[in-house]
């Protein structure tokens, strides 16, 4: 543990995707309806997506996507 080293902004490697989409003043229930649920169903379709998780609030519409482990060659699938 003594040497494991300390940063204020480490670097991590996640492969995970976070959505955020901003509409103001629409109720948490349009957002779901007309973004969020759409952004779901769309970021499932990404190769190698395993969990989806998604909250929508009045005004915003937040969507995490988390991975399986990142390929090193992902040439075929990967849109980069």
């Amino acid at each position: 543990i003594l040497s494991i080293p300390i940063d204020i902004l480490p670097v991590f490697k996640a492969p995970a995707v976070q959505v955020l989409t901003y509409y103001p003043g629409m109720p948490a229930s349009s957002i779901e309806k007309t973004i969020t649920n759409r952004i779901e169903r769309w970021v499932n379709q990404a190769p190698g997506a395993r969990l989806v998780e998604s909250r929508s609030v009045p005004g915003v519409s937040v969507v995490k996507v988390y991975f399986d482990s990142l390929k090193k060659d992902c040439s075929s699938t990967c849109a980069f």
